[in-house]
């Protein structure tokens, strides 16, 4: 008998059981947690020109881990209404989702080769999973 992977929700989090055989009809299980919203950031295409008046768009959504870790992508957006902390080139701000989303543009006039680094840090009320993606800076 092989081990294999379950994963079940537990509350805000993921439980992932791995059953191992230790001997006859005694399965061991070893509990691993990860949190049940993810938390998940994409851009339009990730270039900028940095003329300032060029606008790339972030999305961030609190999506369903347990989908995830069930390789079940793209996962559903959960229906969350709260504050999301990010940080966009490491100045920390919050945004507010609606119905586990929220969408904003980002400016810039950053020199050419630069990028802009976003990160979804947490939620404000709840265990999330962050998650990061980058904007190149373009002429």
């Amino acid at each position: 008998m092989s081990a294999h992977i379950e994963y079940q929700r537990n509350g805000s989090y993921i439980e992932e059981l791995t059953h191992t055989p230790t001997g006859k009809n005694s399965p061991a299980i070893m509990h691993k947690f990860k949190p049940y919203r993810w938390l998940s950031v994409s851009v339009d295409d990730g270039k900028i020109l940095n003329d300032g008046k060029d606008t790339e768009s972030v999305t961030v959504e609190v999506t369903n881990g347990l989908q995830v870790a069930r390789d079940n992508t793209p996962a559903d957006v959960l229906q969350y209404d709260g504050d999301v902390v990010l940080k966009v080139n490491g100045a920390e701000m919050a945004k507010t989702l609606t119905d586990g989303r929220v969408v904003f543009d980002v400016t810039t006039e950053k020199s050419a080769g630069n990028s802009i680094d976003i990160v979804a840090k947490s939620l404000s009320n709840n265990i999330a999973k962050s998650d990061r993606a980058e904007i190149k800076v373009i002429q």
